[in-house]
Parts: C-alpha cells; structure tokens; sequence
C-alpha cells in the first residue's frame, strides 16, 4: 500500500512522504471537517475504541470557523423567523398558538380523531369566520370551565 501511496506522490509531484497511516490520518480529518460523525468515522476506520479515532482526527481550525459560522447563521435565521412572526392580539393570537388538540377541544370534537393538518386549516377557517362574541363563548366554554374544574380538584385534595 505504502508503494502504491509514493507511486502516487510521484505522479503529483509531491515531496510529501505518503503512508497508509497518513492517509487514515487525512481520511479521519476530511470526513470529520466536512461533518461526518466521529462515531461513523470510527466505525469506518474499525477502531474498538472512540479515543483511538480522536487520536487520528484533529480537529482543525478551519472545521470549527465553519461550524461557527453555520450556527452564526442558524441563530440570524432564527431571530429573523421570530421578528417577522407578527403575534396576533387579543383572543386570535390566543388561537394561533394552540395546539392541534388544544384546538379540537375548543371545538369539542373528540380527542380520538387522528392528526390531519387539513383538519387544522379548516378549524383555523372556522375561528376566522366568528365573532368576536361567538370566540369568547368558545374559549370560556373550553378552557374557562376547565380551570375551575382543576381549582376545585385541588381545593378538594388539600382539604
């Protein structure tokens, strides 16, 4: 293998001294630079052990700017989604951040009705298309209820 590796060095005019262990050594540091996980990189070179695969895969400089400026840019795409998110006041933004169950019992359907994003669309419609009157009387009905059903639990149980 070794043979082969300074064959190769030759073709590129390299005055580089190639080895099957440099060559695991590069191998290890360009999959971990371009995100592979050490565990698969392990895995690859066969070690029993992660610490042997460490050993082999330095870390460099370059790999953790990029990993920096991917989080940089996670975090900016992070902060723009919550900024341009205009929160509803009032009662509809109440509604906008329920959950899908949550939505259902509002509308007292059943619990038991499958996940349906349809579903969601369609009762978002719905609320759309109420009065603010009719929206009240739904949410009291819902969850107003609700809480003084869990206070009077708890008044019971620490009697």
């Amino acid at each position: 293998m070794n043979s082969y590796l300074k064959e190769i060095a030759d073709v590129c005019g390299t005055d580089k001294n190639l080895t099957y262990h440099l060559s695991r050594h590069s191998f290890a540091t360009l999959t971990l630079s371009k995100g592979v996980s050490i565990e698969s990189v392990s895995k690859m070179l066969r070690h029993t052990n992660i610490k042997t695969t460490q050993i082999y895969a330095k870390i460099t400089d370059n790999k953790i700017g990029h990993d920096m400026a991917a989080f940089a840019d996670k975090v900016k795409d992070l902060n723009f989604a919550t900024q341009s998110q205009q929160i509803k006041p009032g009662i509809d933004g109440q509604f906008d951040i329920l959950s899908l169950p949550e939505k259902m019992a509002l509308f007292s359907l059943p619990p038991t009705l499958p996940y349906d994003a349809e579903r969601e669309k369609r009762l978002s419609v719905i609320w759309q298309n109420l009065s603010n009157d009719e929206k009240e009387m739904l949410w009291k009905n819902a969850f107003e209820v609700e809480k003084s059903k869990i206070s009077k639990r708890k008044l019971v149980l620490n009697q």
